[in-house]
């Protein structure tokens, strides 16, 4: 499902299911998640929350251009 909003917070927001969190607080990624960003297992996640509500999961390896990408953004909301 894509969210769509003309809120900036939650443009370009897709939704792929419920994963539920085992005991040691684990969950599984979606595989159709996987495979869109070509994470592997071995791969290494930076893990950050919003809002003490919503949790990220970004590819380490993906960080730097994540953050790009924001700033981008942003500039663009701020226009």
């Amino acid at each position: 499902m894509q969210i769509d909003s003309n809120h900036p917070e939650c443009s370009n927001i897709q939704i792929f299911g419920n994963v539920v969190v085992g005991a040691k607080g684990q969950i599984v990624i979606p595989n159709e998640v996987r495979k869109m960003i070509d994470l592997n297992p071995g791969d290494s996640m930076i893990v950050t929350v919003k809002h003490g509500k919503a949790i990220w999961l970004i590819k380490s390896t993906d960080l730097e251009s994540f953050v790009s990408m924001m700033q981008e953004e942003l500039a663009r909301i701020k226009k």
